[in-house]
């Protein structure tokens, strides 16, 4: 049996060895392993993302067929001024489903007979359908309105990177305009005019009015989603 010191040199070269192989372990056996699972992490990062965008498409695809049929409708009776209490407790009763709500109401303005009263609204929601549920049945108001200016957002979890739009809790805000008529109307106290002169109390009839009203709110809406949706898109990305 062969038995002898290691020299100096033989030591060092066996600690080199022994380095090299320690290294290749942790390579092997630790940092390719770490390294598998980042990757495998950002592609779920990243399919989660692309399952939230598809949710998204197919929403405004949906939204937009409910505009092309919306807008061979035109909804609600014009009732007579002033209708500000039935036109509250329709809104009252609608929003009675939202997580919180608030209503800003702007001074009634009268053109020729016709009466133009918005209320500028924000509400939260539990999820996206029961917002949509609110808007939809907005639209869908006893009471000749139009939606205008719809922005819906979708909170995120602080346990989360991405909302889940279907859901997460919903933030919204619109405005809403009331259409009523002087035609049979027993008074004119509250109302303002376009051009600041007085408002006249005899009434010309509807025939003489201007009521556009055959744009449906959900374009609104959905070009609103379109526009998260693509700063969501942008946002993952790393623009």
């Amino acid at each position: 049996m062969l038995n002898r010191a290691f020299t100096k040199r033989e030591k060092v070269l066996l600690l080199v060895l022994v380095m090299i192989l320690l290294g290749l372990v942790y390579y092997r056996f630790v940092r390719l392993p770490v390294q598998e699972r980042i990757a495998a992490a950002d592609t779920t990062v990243l399919e989660q993302q692309m399952e939230m965008e598809q949710q998204k498409s197919a929403i405004i695809k949906q939204m937009q067929e409910d505009i092309e049929n919306g807008q061979k409708e035109v909804n609600g009776i014009v009732a007579s001024y002033d209708n500000l209490k039935a036109e509250s407790a329709a809104l009252n009763t609608i929003f009675a489903q939202a997580t919180s709500f608030n209503f800003s109401f702007e001074q009634p303005v009268a053109t020729d007979d016709a009466v133009r009263r918005t209320i500028n609204i924000s509400f939260t929601a539990t999820n996206y359908q029961i917002a949509r549920r609110i808007i939809q049945q907005v639209h869908d108001c006893a009471y000749r309105c139009l939606i205008k200016d719809i922005s819906v957002s979708a909170d995120s979890d602080k346990m989360q990177q991405y909302a889940n739009l279907e859901n997460a809790t919903i933030s919204g805000s619109m405005s809403v305009t009331f259409y009523e008529t002087l035609n049979g109307a027993t008074t004119t106290n509250g109302l303002t005019t376009s051009d600041g002169s007085a408002v006249q109390s005899s009434s010309v009839g509807l025939g003489n009015s201007s009521l556009d009203l055959a744009q449906s709110s959900l374009e609104t809406m959905a070009e609103s989603l379109a526009g998260d949706a693509a700063d969501t898109i942008a946002a993952g990305a790393g623009f």
